[in-house]
């Protein structure tokens, strides 16, 4: 989901190590039967495996990171976009959309007219255009069908197409006060949704609402590039935690 570590001013070998954790984290929620009114073991495993949608946080934590220390690299020079765009179209679109391809032509053939991916038919253009999303925050999670994992990649490509504009518009120490603000404003932003109305679907998978996961890791990729050593900004980690 994330961009490489080798990317940028070099490989970071401990990013591996944080992306290994999230995904095992990702797998431990969902490859997991929660029962939470079991024997004592069984609730423990439970509320662990339950904690599990953390790693996607990870995920985007680690992306805008990534994403944020490859654009201020490059920012400024040519092909700055055509660059950004091209490596991730070259990246997840052409799996991205086989994957899709064969949800809706092969699956529904394979598991029968009841499965619940024969039904993905009539909602499609949410796929195609990376909006599923907002499609489960529109209709809850039976709307997407089996597919509703593509929930995280749509987030992840919808902050791709805003942040390289972001961050060839301003200067670093404005990117790294925006960041902070974003962090700042989006509990608010998800407060306010939820006194109008909005319901869960609405704050777990909409991208306004999950973009302050990416502002972390962008601003931690700014603030290491102002202040050089990260032993700097390690007094902080424990109160920023």
């Amino acid at each position: 989901m994330a961009e490489g570590t080798n990317a940028g001013r070099g490989r970071i070998p401990a990013l591996d190590g944080v992306r290994g954790i999230a995904i095992l984290w990702v797998m431990l929620h969902h490859f997991s039967r929660l029962d939470p009114g079991g024997a004592a073991v069984d609730r423990v495993y439970a509320q662990l495996a339950a904690t599990g949608r953390i790693g996607v946080d990870l995920f985007f934590v680690l992306s805008g990171f990534l994403i944020t220390r490859i654009l201020v690299d490059t920012r400024g020079s040519a092909g700055y976009f055509r660059a950004f765009y091209g490596r991730r179209l070259l990246r997840i679109v052409p799996v991205y959309y086989v994957a899709i391809l064969l949800a809706l032509t092969l699956l529904p053939r394979l598991l029968g007219p009841d499965a619940p991916v024969a039904g993905l038919g009539e909602r499609q253009g949410w796929f195609w255009l990376y909006g599923v999303n907002y499609l489960i925050a529109r209709e809850g999670w039976e709307a997407a069908a089996g597919m509703e994992h593509f929930w995280s990649l749509a987030v992840e490509e919808q902050f791709y197409l805003v942040w390289p504009l972001v961050v060839a518009a301003v200067s670093a120490p404005a990117l790294l006060a925006l960041s902070l603000a974003g962090v700042a404003a989006a509990p608010l932003l998800r407060g306010w949704t939820l006194l109008a109305g909005g319901g869960y679907e609405d704050l777990y998978v909409a991208a306004h609402l999950r973009f302050d996961g990416f502002l972390v890791g962008a601003a931690i990729s700014v603030a290491l590039r102002r202040f050089g050593d990260p032993a700097r900004l390690r007094p902080w980690a424990a109160a920023v935690v």
